[in-house]
């Protein structure tokens, strides 16, 4: 039981980072905390009314898709202390 005790120790998560979104009348906050990824390895791609983003380690690949309204367009984009910060507004 001692090995099999020290395996599940050693063994990497393979959970994705909650994203956290938050919504309002005029924009919505998209927070996604991305601890050992650079920001080069971050993909986000609006199309619709679905804002995919993704982010690549050497070893997996992570997605998440939010959906958000036609016509929604990001006003603000910010990678700081690894966490992916986003607002987007969505159309008047």
């Amino acid at each position: 039981m001692a090995s099999d005790r020290k395996s599940r120790k050693t063994k990497k998560s393979s959970a994705i980072p909650p994203v956290v979104v938050v919504r309002n009348a005029n924009r919505i906050e998209v927070t996604w905390p991305l601890a050992d990824i650079a920001e080069e390895m971050i993909r986000i791609d609006l199309e619709g009314t679905s804002l995919v983003l993704s982010a690549k380690t050497k070893d997996r690949t992570m997605v998440q898709t939010i959906a958000v309204p036609a016509g929604s367009r990001i006003t603000k984009k910010r990678f700081f202390d690894s966490t992916l910060e986003l607002t987007l507004e969505p159309p008047a």
